[in-house]
């Protein structure tokens, strides 16, 4: 079972996961881009010790030592029980320092005990159960052209369909023309002028 699935069903870890929205924004020369984050994570505190023996329930022992101290949490003997809790911290620690190296990825705002020394050790981490991400773009180009070179775009298709129907009216005229009325000859044209 992953760790993820182990935090939602265990009681005390579950009360303390937290959702997060990150927003952004990035301009460029022909857009701008929104970008959110909605992220539901548990923060841990390696110095907190209720958390970390709750994470350390949790774990599975896997050797003879584990199973010692897991046995000792119980105990009715209180030295037993509190050197079994101690014990059970610290590998919940050691447990999270390694997923840290082994998956960065799925740790954010990691804070250290000595930023100056050699060796950094985790102090607090936010560890991302879920993650989602969507992303907006808006246009920033105008891809309106002209409006004179429209009107007058507009004016041209205009007239050429005005001289297209014109034609047709002419031609339709043409055709229909009535040819039972009589014609005149050529001299009688040339009479009728005289």
């Amino acid at each position: 079972m992953l760790l993820d699935e182990k935090i939602f069903k265990s009681e005390e870890l579950s009360k303390k996961i937290e959702f997060v929205t990150l927003q952004s924004s990035e301009r460029r020369d022909e857009e701008i881009r929104y970008k959110n984050v909605n992220r539901k994570l548990i923060i841990f505190d390696l110095s907190d010790v209720q958390m970390m023996l709750a994470l350390g329930k949790m774990l599975a022992p896997y050797g003879l030592s584990e199973n010692f101290e897991n046995r000792m949490l119980n105990s009715n003997v209180a030295a037993f029980r509190i050197w079994a809790e101690k014990k059970i911290a610290k590998r919940a620690e050691n447990f999270l320092r390694i997923l840290y190296l082994k998956h960065p990825e799925k740790f954010a705002k990691v804070e250290y005990e000595h930023s100056k020394k050699k060796r950094m050790k985790l102090a607090k981490a936010n560890y991302i159960l879920s993650e989602m991400t969507s992303q907006k773009s808006i246009s920033l180009k105008d891809d309106r052209d002209d409006h004179l070179n429209q009107l007058n775009d507009f004016k041209d298709r205009f007239t050429g369909e005005q001289q297209r129907l014109m034609l047709q009216e002419n031609v339709i005229k043409d055709l229909t023309h009535d040819d039972r009325e009589p014609e005149q000859t050529l001299l009688e044209m040339k009479s009728d002028e005289a």
